[in-house]
């Protein structure tokens, strides 16, 4: 299609108008925006891993120190206002361990450690709850624990002596509970110490050997053995 034009002049005015229209147009659009987009949803915190002295902690993991730290790592960095209510920390009974939290890891990690120690040889339980809160808002997705015994105290508890030594103990309390608890009229063996007059005489044939015994090693007299 053609347009006649008689001058420039009319050529610019044509072009003049077509400028307008379509700066009318689109202001046009401009005044309709589009409606706003949801915010994305918040996600939830998921529990990656618990370490216990830097090895994995599952149900049942015996042989652990009474001065540990336990640490929860987390998908997502924790709300350090939910954490202390978020956790629990009980001995076999139900009785609440006190612990104490910090956050490592740019708070992705919440460590552990029980005022005071624990006990040795016991059953606790460690876990977290549902009412854990990231900074994003999101909560954590399931809920978490575990139970864990203390390992054994092998440290002495008595002062170390010689074999000879020990071996000379034993036959020394052997020989005293045949002497000391022996009944006062017949001497015989009672069947144990809390028998009152009940005397056994398998256990006063043991009891004849161990004066014998104690004579030899000096524990008494030849004369005291005798009577």
């Amino acid at each position: 299609m053609s347009f006649p034009f008689k001058n420039n002049v009319t050529m610019r005015s044509y072009l003049l108008i077509a400028a307008l229209f379509m700066m009318a147009s689109c202001s046009k659009k401009s005044a309709n925006p589009q409606p706003p987009q949801p915010p994305p949803p918040i996600p939830p915190i998921a529990l990656l891993s618990v370490t216990v002295n830097n090895k994995n902690l599952v149900t049942g993991t015996y042989d652990i120190d009474p001065v540990s730290v336990f640490r929860f790592s987390f998908s997502e960095t924790v709300d350090k206002n939910s954490v202390q209510a978020a956790f629990s920390f009980t001995n076999k009974s139900g009785v609440v361990v006190p612990f104490n939290t910090s956050l490592e890891n740019n708070d992705s990690i919440v460590s552990i450690t029980a005022t005071g120690g624990i006990d040795f040889l016991s059953r606790y339980s460690i876990g977290v709850t549902t009412s854990l809160k990231s900074k994003a808002g999101g909560v954590l997705r399931t809920a978490s624990t575990l139970d864990f015994v203390t390992k054994i105290d092998s440290t002495d508890k008595h002062p170390r002596i010689s074999d000879d030594a020990l071996l000379d103990l034993i036959e020394q309390q052997t020989f005293k509970y045949f002497w000391d608890f022996g009944h006062p009229v017949s001497g015989m063996a009672r069947e144990r110490n809390t028998s009152g007059d009940v005397v056994t005489t398998g256990g006063t044939g043991f009891g004849v050997m161990a004066i014998v015994a104690a004579i030899d090693r000096n524990f008494i007299t030849k004369a005291d053995g005798l009577q």
